[in-house]
């Protein structure tokens, strides 16, 4: 997570490190909702409500 106003080619070199999302700010309510919704699948032992 960073706070880096990144251009293109900053995003193209971030996801070339292997994340699995990259949100832009400022982050609506749908797109959090969604980020969160990814990482309780990906991460095993989270509680799904």
């Amino acid at each position: 997570m960073s706070g880096f106003d990144a251009d293109h080619g900053a995003v193209l070199d971030a996801l070339a490190l292997g994340p699995v999302m990259f949100v832009r700010k400022p982050i609506s309510a749908a797109d959090l909702d969604s980020a969160l919704r990814m990482f309780r699948v990906l991460l095993p032992g989270v509680r799904q409500r």
